[in-house]
């Protein structure tokens, strides 16, 4: 946030509520982000929020709440609502450590450029949410630990096709336990030495032992991922710093009649910040991973991406920001590679602490020998934000 520009909320004894709404239009000339159905359309986006945070203390406690609703003009099946809330709590230990506690419930919708949408679903597919995080971090002199420990359920609504046939999304229902290490241990002035041991075990309610599951028709996807990495944490007097590490992960099926292969292989993680100047950062993300699909015969995906996103002040409360964004999925199970890809500029302008605004321009896409999941279009948005 610009200094001069922060939201001037209000005080209600020892909090801050911080209320605002935002309105965004949107026109795009692909609204079903599919190759073959390609229509324009244009929709209208209300997305009031609120929260409630500490003034002030060592002690932080922030509590937030969010509904989204959009309406489309010509595609009233388009339209969606998601609504959630969030409850955040710090403790108020010594300056070497501390505890973190997040609880997060969503009714999220899968927007239809994404891998996980159905493209034969007459409207979005919305599911329910559930995160909940415990975090501790302890610094003993060039040595700083985390330990994290976290759950998440995903429970996916079932949809309804062109003709009004239902799509049982159940099978897709799945709940994830695991936890991460991560370690920092400064060995030069500007240079440390990271790494991090991360698992995590996958539950589909649907597997075998379920009166309802086909293992013809269905992959029994109950699981244990596994991640390990190491390398370097830097930091540059020209302003570069961020971490680089090298690994392995590997995701190990359970034992089924028709086994699934173990997927594994090399990994890496990076996240770079350079400030180029005081008006000009550049920031480069880029990893390995795991991400689920919406298919009965695939155990979903290993993604690879990378994206390269570049801030501009053109002025003290004017930012531009293009972005480019490249991930390629390789699917575990019968199916074709995919490539995603997305370029963005976006312009922000804060007018002052209660009304900013902004435009947006994106071409995104997926190119695959499956026809089904191909896909380009073209978006643009303008909206406002209102603090009060």
């Amino acid at each position: 946030m610009f200094n001069g520009y922060e939201p001037i909320g209000g005080r209600i004894g020892s909090f801050f509520l911080f209320p605002e709404l935002r309105l965004e239009g949107e026109a795009t000339d692909n609204v079903l982000a599919t190759e073959t159905n390609q229509q324009d359309d244009v929709s209208l986006n209300i997305r009031p929020v609120v929260s409630l945070t500490t003034a002030d203390g060592a002690e932080r406690i922030s509590v937030s709440g969010f509904y989204d609703r959009s309406i489309h003009a010509d595609f009233d099946g388009e339209d969606t609502d998601q609504f959630g809330s969030r409850f955040f709590w710090r403790s108020a230990h010594i300056s070497e450590s501390h505890t973190e506690i997040e609880l997060v419930g969503e009714r999220h919708v899968i927007g239809r450029e994404s891998v996980a949408n159905v493209d034969e679903a007459n409207s979005p597919i919305h599911n329910g949410r559930f995160t909940a995080r415990v975090r501790y971090k302890q610094v003993l002199n060039r040595l700083s630990l985390e330990v994290e420990a976290r759950g998440y359920r995903a429970d996916f609504a079932d949809a309804l096709d062109a003709n009004g046939n239902v799509l049982d999304q159940d099978f897709r229902d799945y709940t994830v336990l695991g936890g991460i290490i991560k370690g920092r241990y400064l060995w030069r002035e500007s240079i440390s030495l990271v790494g991090f041991v991360a698992v995590e075990k996958l539950d589909y309610d649907l597997g075998i032992g379920d009166p309802s599951f086909d293992p013809l028709s269905t992959v029994d996807r109950d699981s244990v991922r596994w991640q390990v990495e190491g390398g370097v944490g830097f930091f540059a007097q020209n302003g570069l710093y961020g971490d680089v590490t090298v690994g392995y992960l590997e995701r190990t099926f359970n034992a089924q009649p028709i086994q699934l292969n173990n997927i594994g292989g090399f990994s890496f993680t990076a996240d770079l910040l350079w400030n180029v100047n005081p008006i000009t950062t550049l920031r480069l993300t880029a990893g390995s991973e795991f991400i689920e699909a919406a298919s009965r015969t695939l155990a979903g995906y290993r993604s690879t991406s990378a994206t390269l996103e570049v801030q501009r002040a053109i002025m003290p409360n004017l930012v531009a920001t293009p972005s480019l964004r490249v991930s390629h999925l390789n699917p575990i199970g019968p199916a074709f590679d995919r490539t995603e890809y997305s370029g963005n500029i976006r312009l922000d302008y804060v007018m002052n602490r209660r009304w900013s605004f902004f435009s947006q321009y994106r071409h995104s896409g997926r190119n695959s020998n499956d026809v089904q999941f191909a896909y380009n279009g073209n978006w643009f948005n303008l909206g406002t934000r209102i603090r009060f």
